[in-house]
């Protein structure tokens, strides 16, 4: 009986500790998904906006760019 005391909280730390690895590898994977996305639009937007393949893109194709960002000229 005294081992079962010594043990009574044992499963919710685990539950806590398994929660908290779940929510950061989430967290993470969320971030990660998220900076691809946003360089795969950028590319798509500045090549694909441009009026030839040697032009820059327009100026209301850059005003869109995620995170402000800016088209390589």
């Amino acid at each position: 009986m005294e081992k079962l005391r010594d043990q009574s909280g044992q499963a919710v730390v685990e539950y806590v500790v398994l929660l908290t690895i779940i929510l950061g590898m989430a967290a993470t994977l969320q971030y990660g998904v998220q900076k691809t996305r946003d360089k795969l639009w950028k590319f798509v937007i500045c090549k694909v906006s441009a009026p030839c393949p040697s032009c820059s893109a327009t100026d209301s194709a850059k005003a869109v760019l995620p995170k402000g960002g800016s088209c390589p000229d």
